[in-house]
Parts: C-alpha cells; structure tokens; sequence
C-alpha cells in the first residue's frame, strides 16, 4: 500500500506543469491533452467513504474526540486497502480515498470494512460507533502520487460523501458493469442520484450486515 504525504511527488509535479502549459499555450492545447492522457490516465476503481455524524459528534464532544474516531478508523481501514490490492491515496477529513485495480477489489474492499467495523460497533460506545457510507465508481482517470481525477471520481464522491446511508456501498453504473459477473455478490438497483441536470446510474451492495436491504428513494 502506497501513501504519500508531504511535498508534491514528480508525477504530481509533472501533470501540475503539462496542466499549466495546457493553460498557456492554446495552439498546442490538444498535444499537450493527449499527452497528459497517455502519461497519467489508468482504468481504476476509486473507493471513497465518510462516516455518518462525524460533524455532528464534532460540535457536540470537541476536536480532540473526532482526531480519535478517525484514529481509530485508519487502524482498522488502512490495512485493508492494502489487502485488496489497493493503494490509499489520502485521508481528507473522515473521507478515504483509496485506488484499485479492478471494481472487484474495490467493492470487495468496502464490503470487508463494514463488516470489519460491525463487529467493532458492537462493543463499542454510542459516541464512538464508526458508521461508513461508501462509494465506488470505475473508468479512466488520472492518477499521480496521492490523488485522482475524473468522472468517476466526482460520482463516486457524490455517492459515498453526500448519498450513501450508513453501511450502505454505492456503485455508479460503470463500477456495476465491471463487477457484475462476480457470483459472490448481489446488487439491486436503486433510485439515480441527481446532480444538477445529470442523473447517476446507481446500485446497491447487498451483503450480510446492517442497513442493506435495498429501498425505492430518490437520493439529491
């Protein structure tokens, strides 16, 4: 599993410059794209998560109390990136976002950590329970050291940032696609998510734990 903090790593630093030089000089504009695309752009699943009433327990226990939640959530998530095959590329806040090779690893991943978190729920206090909402979308993006960029990426933000439910995993209809033939999972489709004009394709994880059973609802 890759972390990288700190300075910019020079994939970072070079699409940073190609970006600018995009900016600068029109003429030359579509070059420089198709360059950008062949160096930085990989078909990815992208996994991202939030847990459910961090802000709220913020406000109401202090700073130092989330500082311990998110804490306690890395020991239990960051290893798992890794176990599928992934590579974590940031923590913003209680938001993971983490990269993987296929929708399977990804998905097989989410799965995973709501079960992993389940049986931590279960003896943990009230003020304490880690609630995960997640999100996965699959496609071309561009990729550096630390950080993404795409479609999917913005989808899959949407669903496991603003859309999902606890213990609920949101697939945009490309991750679907790419998972589908899996056996050892189950889907149901549910409502699209709407974003402005656009309307996200969107399905439901149905595993063995709390919260799955699928519902008619229009997320916004």
């Amino acid at each position: 599993m890759k972390v990288v903090s700190g300075k910019a790593g020079p994939r970072e630093a070079r699409l940073g410059r190609m970006v600018r030089w995009w900016a600068e000089r029109p003429k030359q504009s579509g070059r420089i794209a198709a360059d950008i695309s062949r160096r930085f752009e990989e078909d990815l699943a992208i996994l991202i998560t939030d847990f459910k009433s961090f802000s709220e327990w913020t406000e109401r226990y202090g700073i130092i109390h989330f500082l311990s939640l998110i804490e306690r959530a890395r020991r239990i998530l960051d290893p798992m990136v890794d176990s599928y095959r992934g590579d974590l590329l940031k923590w913003e806040a209680d938001s993971l976002f983490a990269v993987f090779p296929s929708a399977r690893d990804a998905v097989h991943c989410a799965v995973a950590m709501n079960l992993a978190l389940e049986a931590y729920n279960r003896t943990a206090p009230a003020d304490r329970r880690l609630l995960l909402c997640s999100g996965v979308g699959y496609g071309p993006m561009l990729r550096t050291e630390r950080d993404c960029w795409g479609s999917q990426v913005n989808r899959a933000s949407k669903l496991g940032e603003d859309t999902a439910r606890e213990h609920e995993i949101l697939l945009t209809g490309e991750a679907h696609a790419a998972v589908r033939g899996d056996r050892t999972l189950r889907f149901a489709r549910v409502s699209p998510v709407i974003v402005g004009r656009l309307r996200i394709t969107t399905y439901q994880v149905l595993y063995r734990g709390p919260g799955t059973d699928p519902e008619t609802r229009v997320y916004t």
